[in-house]
């Protein structure tokens, strides 16, 4: 900050205001979980105003209170319904209101002094008293304005680059899905067909249910929740569960075992396809829950790895016509699933495509990733911004 502007608590240049209580039900209504962390925007629902609830003036800023560390902080143009739990700075003639949100709306340092003093655990909040004793600098109301003017320009210029950055995410994250349609849709004109049951070894589903605490043995044991969208396995969030010791054998995966969602309160978990892969290091032995059916290939007629991406393009394709003909599908009809005919080229032939599309899928994750980076470096360079602007 620059030596010689000022400082000032909050308390002295905003307007003290006097809560106009809402009435029940009135929309647009803001809570503090409608307002998008990164961007400060506020992502209006249809609810309705709740008893408690009060009017936030015509231009003005909004801070939570409740968890304020999370960064709940907007810019309000016009006169809204918010909840109780926010605090309302409307600035004086001294302080450019955009000069105060763009001061406190993306300051870990004012996070931080919130976090220092918020109490209780399940709803960590601060006092009103906290936020307006934060104190702020106060240069000329001129400087402010340039300050304002010169962080809008940069800010515009960075969001234009994000659009583009995330545009050419999403162009990445389609390349994989059209080269597996492009390459099981000739594999289907190409070679005879098989139905998926005719080429396991298992076909099987889960563990159920935990067991009492006085067992000694604990296992890792998968659960749909460990299957991403992309048919990733997520490995390290599995949970450990205590199994009887004579089903450990029948419920233990193996390399090349290709788990299915066919169970879940979240029907966009359904369908779900992954390949479980051990790595070397990993010496556990994990299970599966009653949420899950493993199918085992037999891996004299068909490549493991084959059968995965042929799932998570033909297997995704029929649960989603499922989702279309079936009202609250909570289950896979897995008796119907594993009819699915899938293409039977050699086995040669199926390493061949199984290698192109290994590194394919290399690839596009490696461009995802650099994307990724792109944004993240783009959201930080907003922070180096304000870091510099606020400094003079």
């Amino acid at each position: 900050m620059k030596s010689n502007w000022p400082t000032k608590k909050l308390g002295e240049v905003v307007e003290t205001i006097t809560p106009q209580k809402v009435p029940i039900g009135t929309t647009p209504y803001v809570e503090i979980g409608d307002i998008d962390i990164e961007t400060k925007k506020i992502n209006f629902k249809e609810k309705g105003s709740v008893k408690g609830s009060i009017f936030a003036p015509t231009y003005c800023v909004i801070v939570s209170r409740v968890r304020p560390t999370r960064g709940a902080v907007a810019l309000l143009g016009k006169k809204l319904a918010i909840s109780s739990a926010f605090t309302i700075l409307k600035s004086k003639s001294v302080l450019d209101l955009k000069f105060l949100f763009y001061y406190l709306a993306y300051n870990p340092k004012f996070f931080e002094y919130l976090g220092e003093r918020q109490k209780g655990s399940n709803y960590p909040s601060c006092r009103e008293k906290d936020i307006l004793n934060f104190e702020i600098p106060l240069p000329p109301i001129k400087i402010q304005k340039r300050i304002v003017a010169r962080i809008e320009e940069l800010f515009e210029k960075i969001d234009k680059a994000k659009k583009l950055r995330q545009k050419a995410l999403e162009e990445a994250g389609q390349i994989f899905p059209a080269a597996l349609e492009e390459i099981f849709k000739k594999a289907v004109r190409k070679y005879s067909k098989q139905e998926i049951e005719e080429i396991l070894e298992l076909n099987q589903s889960g563990i159920w249910g935990d067991k009492p605490e006085e067992l000694k043995n604990s296992y890792p044991v998968i659960r749909s929740t460990e299957i991403t969208h992309e048919g990733e396995l997520n490995l390290n969030s599995v949970a450990i569960r205590k199994i009887v010791p004579n089903k450990v054998s029948k419920y233990s995966l193996a390399d090349g075992d290709i788990l299915i969602v066919k169970s879940s309160g979240s029907a966009n978990l359904i369908g779900r396809c992954s390949l479980f892969k051990q790595s070397k290091e990993d010496k556990k032995i994990y299970l599966f829950s009653n949420f899950i059916q493993r199918l085992r290939p037999n891996t004299k007629i068909v490549i493991p790895e084959f059968l995965y991406y042929f799932l998570n393009f033909e297997g995704k394709k029929f649960v989603q016509y499922l989702m279309t003909t079936t009202t609250g599908l909570r289950n896979l009809p897995i008796k119907q699933y594993v009819k699915l005919q899938i293409p039977h080229p050699s086995l040669p032939e199926q390493k061949k495509i199984v290698v192109y599309l290994d590194s394919l899928r290399e690839k596009v994750d490696k461009l995802k990733q650099f994307q990724q980076s792109q944004l993240k470096e783009l959201t930080e360079l907003k922070q180096s911004i304000l870091a510099k602007a606020f400094k003079g």
